[in-house]
């Protein structure tokens, strides 16, 4: 599960530039939608931001839904919905709530962004 985690980090950080964010997506994106079900939170997490990076180029949105990486950001059982169940500590300045609700409301912005 370590390489799996490094792979997500990995495949998260080379997004957040614009000139790989092609490549990435010709020859990964069947594997970072398989790391949306990976079942670990760590790895789909990473995943879920570097479908969130891709997403920045239009021209990417067709490929993730002819790959059919949508469902898995919108699944009632994956990230989003354990998100909501673990049971947070309150922060005395309120951040960590604004961070949760952000982090938690994730895969429906992506789901909005890709039909706005």
């Amino acid at each position: 599960m370590d390489v799996l985690r490094e792979v997500a980090s990995a495949l998260n950080c080379l997004t957040s530039m614009e000139g790989n964010k092609e490549e990435v997506s010709d020859r990964a994106i069947s594997t970072v939608i398989a790391m949306l079900l990976s079942g670990d939170t760590e790895v789909e997490r990473h995943a879920t931001c570097t479908v969130a990076n891709l997403m920045e180029n239009v021209d990417l949105h067709v490929r993730l839904l002819e790959e059919r990486g949508l469902p898995p950001l919108v699944r009632r059982d994956g990230l989003f919905a354990r998100a909501q169940q673990v049971k947070r500590p309150k922060h005395p300045l309120g951040t960590h709530q604004r961070s949760a609700r952000r982090a938690e409301s994730l895969s429906l912005s992506i789901y909005i962004y890709i039909y706005i």
